[in-house]
């Protein structure tokens, strides 16, 4: 007779496993969970969502720093406005809006390797310069399409 390592209760070994630790796969099973807490997929998941509940605050301090860290790295990769020079309100506009991903300013709190993917498919510029363009954008389809209904 042999004591279950999980449980506590009796059980008889099988033959071909005379050093068996465990009285069911239930057993085994359960014993090995408790063992390796980062290996099992649901309890790791369990963990990161109360570690997640647990740390809302530093979550949002880790992800603010990295938005101004990256934002920072974007004005350094790509310098200021291509028209004007200038270093404030800067917008990121996008030459094919096909590759356009996501909204740049909404990707900086990502990794670097992300932000510099969707940076090199841009232009930077000022915000006045960028609602101008693309005030004349949608004017020019709205005329182009008029023309086609007609």
């Amino acid at each position: 007779m042999a004591i279950c390592e999980y449980c506590g209760k009796r059980f008889e070994p099988a033959f071909s496993h005379p050093h068996q630790k465990y009285c069911g796969k239930n057993c085994g099973r359960k014993s090995w969970v408790k063992n390796n807490p980062g290996k099992n997929s649901e309890l790791k998941r369990s963990n990161n969502k109360r570690w997640a509940a647990a740390n809302r605050q530093k979550r949002r301090s880790i992800k603010r720093k990295l938005y101004y860290q990256n934002k920072q790295r974007a004005l350094d990769y790509k310098g200021g406005c291509y028209k004007c020079g200038s270093k404030e309100n800067i917008v990121y506009h996008h030459l094919d809006r096909d590759e356009k991903k996501r909204d740049i300013t909404r990707m900086f709190d990502c990794k670097w390797e992300t932000v510099k993917a969707e940076l090199d498919k841009c232009v930077p510029m000022c915000d006045g310069l960028h609602r101008s363009i693309e005030t004349e954008l949608v004017r020019f389809i709205k005329k182009v399409t008029s023309h086609e209904i007609r």
